[in-house]
């Protein structure tokens, strides 16, 4: 098959790439090569015009005519000799079928396996008269002819070029053919089709597939292209009222792109010329991507980052209104108190918390702890001669005393009511008393307020030689989210609670009030993960800090499942819906049962049918396969209805067994970027989603959480305009699997901020094996002050088409990896190893590659997960053995994914590398940087460029190798450390056991050997580049 791939530049090169496309092609101008196309026609036979049509060859002969790169003709016969002459053959629909050689069929299929292009349309699918199709692996016919001139693209692919996914159009003929779909094809178009029991519109079967063939390519499509309607004065249309007629917008340009993608042009847009200049324009992008700056914070960035690394000392997340005095308050000389802690006689948990927090950790500065004394009023004879730490929330007694009497202390800036701050807000001021004292007030709108500044308190607080201090600051902060959340590293079953507290109080001082610890099962009892659970959330609940754990919500889900499933209810039979009355009342007598007796802090519920990854690509299968008690029930249109029912119960049941168990519920859809077609189009139209959200949300109560995955303006927007805006989301930050930043997750957080102060931005835990508490404390940041410097590079980049082309990680702001940091490696390694870790993780960044030790400290991880099992069966664990199977594991995966993806036809490799690739890599621990290799050989792969695919995947490799020399080395040399984290957590089996773990050993290391040159080493071991 003539391709003529005349690679006239770099230029197309790089768009190919960029785009995910196959060969690069273009239509040859100037006197070049051209595309030889040859449309059956049998309107003449022999030169007698014949009583029988063929439809559309005329019209798409009209279209084709003149066109650059293009030359076109009729063909009347299936001989070898005169199909030779042609790259590219039209099939349109013929009728009768006799006019055709019996053979046609395998004449047509031995024709392009040799390497050529076929295109069929409307019957000639392979529909009625037709009979079978010419590839039914690809195509397997007509299904059935809609009266329906709309089609929608539904997926990227050449013969959509220049077309968004989402793009619909309208054709010129009154029906199409929907096709069956052969196990090798691809869907690139489908039908839009009115509704009958709804106002809206909906997507239904495909009308275009194509595929590869042998050497050559098939495109079948149920579109009459070329056949028109013939436009009457009443507007109205009648069957025989149609003429030829040239396809024109969309169509055409289908017509085009797919001639061009027929004769290998996988990357054709446009033709000739337009071509050409298109992939200039792409390749200067790229090479403007690729020189891009870092970014630089604006002036008002800057003073705020002046003002931050002036600070005398670290507070984390930042507060956002600071002023620095120039004195200490002096705590406690010689380990004897020179202050004393006032909390009010009816002061809360949290407030007593705080002051016992305190008061510890002078007694770990200094020796001797600081008493703390309740109070009413102040009883100035036993307070004389002593500095004061006053804490309370605004309206308690002793605060409010303390308000009247020094006024001009808190007026303006530092006001103190329930609603200034505001909800989770606090103060914190330096004063000086009427005896001469130096007094801390440390004040809440509200209990958790209070809290908070406590802990702010704590980072205040310097020991200088026998002396404790407080340094003095005023400070007045606020969260803009109201539930900043993270993920747990670790899960409820077989951890020991005492590190499970102590993770809880390193997230309740960094002012992270939720944590998700993972899925738990809601039947059954007294399990020790249950156990836990209770233990666990009602410690967080002293400290703000709500422990949330995930139920898979399907009742017929086959692990997890509240109540067995309908016989008849699901697709699957494994894994459907069921609605019922019985079953809604059997859920909800679960769930109050495990909420009386286990009071999590947040219920996580998500439908299997709203994941687009959990098999059915997210589309509305299961619920249409719903059993007939459902469908009683509820119409087809119905789901709001159905999903309104199932969580107004559920609500009603778990605040019946735990009042203040908050419940969060992934919604079907998904998330609302399908709105915006940031994902795949598979369950309708934007009316669809709209009416659905908006009617959903008017319905349930308004403390219940919707978790939105992902966020940009564009979806917010779409939010808004979808539900009612009362209801409080959590926007959900996951893993980019092509995003290397330390800072992905958390700068969105502006992004989807709506001003709603109940509204949870979350850090999802995908980014565990990426220095996950780096992240998820940014995250944090960004989420308690959503104008953050550096915010606005993250709302920029979905503008920026470079940066959505090439994922190149070459916006980081300064702010990141210059302010944030080292400070929070100062928070998490403590001053001495802090600025080695900074060091490394600053290196990275600005190579693009900031997760330090990212893919070993998770294949650490992994280690630790196996080898507890073992440990628990009794068998002795080797870690350097163990790690090694996990490396062979992983090498096997490669070498069988490399055979696979040779194999793949290129237009399935796409969709194979998203939907199975990175699942596949989950389940055999294969991430990280490694991973990320793997997935640019495979998009090389997919572009034919074989010798750029090999050089991926010999990196992907040599990062196991790497990771195998250090963890060796690190093994063979002893240095075994106990503590396996920045959280000194030990899995069970390896307490007081030789146990290697890469990061803090580098740490460690780091810390023995200062030495300028010697560090550079270290710098350059830990960095992830391999040198090739």
């Amino acid at each position: 098959m003539k391709t003529y791939r005349q690679a006239r530049s770099l230029t197309l090169l790089v768009l190919g790439c960029l785009c995910f496309s196959g060969s690069i092609f273009h239509v040859p101008v100037c006197g070049a090569d051209v595309v030889r196309v040859g449309i059956f026609d049998f309107d003449k036979v022999d030169g007698i015009v014949t009583e029988e049509r063929t439809v559309g060859d005329e019209g798409m002969y009209k279209a084709l005519e003149g066109e650059k790169g293009i030359e076109v003709s009729f063909v009347r016969s299936f001989e070898k000799r005169v199909l030779k002459d042609y790259d590219v053959l039209i099939l349109p629909q013929t009728t009768p079928i006799k006019l055709l050689p019996a053979d046609f069929k395998q004449i047509l299929s031995t024709w392009v396996e040799e390497g050529h292009g076929l295109l069929v349309t409307h019957d000639a699918v392979g529909y009625r008269k037709f009979g079978s199709s010419i590839f039914p692996e690809i195509c397997s016919g007509g299904v059935y002819n809609t009266p329906s001139s709309e089609g929608i693209i539904t997926r990227m692919h050449p013969v959509a070029k220049g077309m968004e996914p989402k793009t619909e159009f309208e054709h010129t003929y009154s029906d199409h053919i929907v096709l069956g779909e052969g196990p090798k094809g691809v869907t690139v178009i489908r039908e839009v089709r009115d509704n009958e029991e709804t106002d809206y519109k909906e997507v239904g079967g495909p009308i275009m597939i194509v595929g590869q063939a042998g050497k050559g390519r098939y495109a079948a499509c149920g579109i009459c292209i070329g056949w028109d309607k013939v436009a009457i004065p009443d507007h109205r249309y009648t069957q025989g009222q149609e003429q030829e007629s040239p396809p024109k917008g969309i169509e055409r340009q289908i017509l085009i792109n797919t001639i061009g993608w027929l004769a290998g042009a996988t990357d054709m847009t446009q033709a000739g010329e337009e071509l050409v200049k298109e992939g200039a324009r792409l390749a200067k992008l790229a090479k403007e991507v690729e020189e891009e700056p870092i970014a630089k914070p604006s002036p008002e960035e800057e003073q705020q980052i002046a003002a931050i690394k002036s600070a005398r000392a670290d507070i984390f997340p930042l507060p956002k209104q600071v002023k620095w005095g120039n004195d200490k308050i002096v705590l406690a000389d010689r380990k004897a108190a020179k202050a004393i802690i006032v909390i009010d006689e009816s002061a809360s948990d949290k407030a007593e918390l705080g002051a016992n927090e305190i008061s510890s950790k002078c007694n770990e500065l200094a020796g001797t702890s600081l008493p703390i004394r309740k109070r009413t009023a102040l009883n100035s004879e036993e307070l004389k001669g002593k500095n004061l730490i006053i804490i309370g929330k605004a309206d308690s007694k002793l605060i409010q005393e303390y308000l009247q009497k020094h006024k001009a202390e808190f007026a303006d800036d530092y006001r103190l009511t329930a609603d200034t701050p505001g909800k989770q807000g606090y103060i914190v001021r330096c004063f000086t008393n009427e005896y001469g004292n130096r007094c801390v007030l440390l004040g809440g709108s509200d209990d958790q307020g209070t809290l908070y500044a406590c802990y702010t308190f704590l980072y205040l607080m310097e020991q200088k030689a026998d002396k404790v201090y407080a340094l003095e600051a005023n400070i007045k902060d606020w969260p803009d989210y109201g539930y900043r959340c993270c993920a747990c590293l670790y899960t409820l079953k077989g951890q020991d609670m005492g590190r499970m507290k102590q993770y809880i109080d390193f997230l309740a001082k960094r002012k992270v009030n939720r944590v998700d610890l993972g899925t738990v099962s809601l039947v059954g009892s007294g399990s020790a993960e249950k156990l836990n659970l209770g233990q666990l959330s009602e410690y967080g609940r002293r400290r703000g800090v709500y422990v949330s754990v995930l139920s898979f919500l399907n009742l017929g889900w086959s692990t997890g499942g509240l109540v067995p499933i309908r016989p008849s209810c699901g697709a699957s039979k494994a894994k459907g819906l069921c609605y019922g009355d019985d079953m809604l009342k059997k859920q909800a007598e679960t769930l109050t049962e495990f909420c009386s007796k286990y009071k999590p802090g947040v219920l996580r519920f998500h439908y299997i049918d709203s994941d687009p990854f959990a098999g059915c690509g997210g589309d509305a299968g299961w619920w249409l396969a719903r059993c007939d008690v459902c469908k009683g029930k509820y119409k087809d249109h119905e789901r709001w209805k159905a999903d309104r029912d199932l969580i107004n119960s559920m609500y009603k049941a778990i605040k019946k067994g735990s009042p203040d168990t908050m419940m969060e519920f992934i919604q079907w859809p998904y998330h609302p970027s399908m709105i915006t077609g940031e994902w795949p189009l598979h369950f309708g139209s934007e009316k669809k989603y709209k009416r659905y959200l908006k009617r959903l949300t008017a319905e349930i109560p308004e403390d219940v959480f919707l978790i939105i995955r992902e966020a940009s303006l564009p979806q917010v927007k779409a939010w808004d305009e979808c539900s009612n805006r009362h209801q409080r989301l959590i926007w959900w930050q996951s893993f980019d699997g092509f995003c290397r930043w330390v800072s992905n997750w958390g700068r969105n957080a502006a992004t989807s901020w709506t001003g709603n102060r109940d509204d949870a931005f979350e850090i999802n835990s995908c980014a565990l094996w990426l220095c996950y508490e780096m992240s998820m404390l940014i995250g944090d940041q960004y989420g308690w002050n959503v104008k953050t410097p550096g915010y606005k590079v993250w709302d920029d980049l979905p503008s920026l088409r470079a940066y959505n082309m090439t994922m190149k990680p070459t916006c980081e702001p300064e702010f990141i990896f210059k302010t944030l940091v080292p400070l929070i490696s100062r928070d998490i390694y403590g001053a001495k190893a802090g600025p080695y870790v900074e060091r490394a993780l600053k290196t990275n960044i600005e190579r693009g590659l900031p997760g330090i030790m990212g893919g070993w400290q998770h294949s650490r991880w992994e280690v630790d997960i196996e080898g507890k099992k073992r440990a628990e069966n009794g068998k002795i664990v080797d870690p350097l053995k163990l790690y090694g199977e996990i490396r062979e594991e992983a090498n096997t995966m490669y070498a069988n994914m490399a055979e696979a993806m040779k194999n793949l036809p290129k237009d399935e490799l796409r969709r194979w590398t998203v939907e199975t690739l990175w699942y596949k890599a989950r389940e055999l621990r294969c991430r990280g940087e490694g991973f990320y290799h793997w997935v640019l050989a495979a998009r090389a792969m997919e572009g034919d460029d074989k010798g750029k695919a090999q050089e991926e995947l010999n990196i992907a490799i040599a990062y196991l190798d790497r990771e195998w020399e250090l963890m060796k080395e690190a093994h063979e040399n002893k240095y075994p450390l106990e503590v396996t984290d920045v959280f000194g957590y030990v899995p069970t089996g390896y307490a007081g056991k030789p146990y290697v773990n890469i990061r803090a050993w580098a740490v460690k290391k780091a810390l023995s050997v200062p030495a300028e040159s010697e560090l550079k080493e270290l710098l350059e071991k830990i960095d992830r580049k391999p040198k090739l």
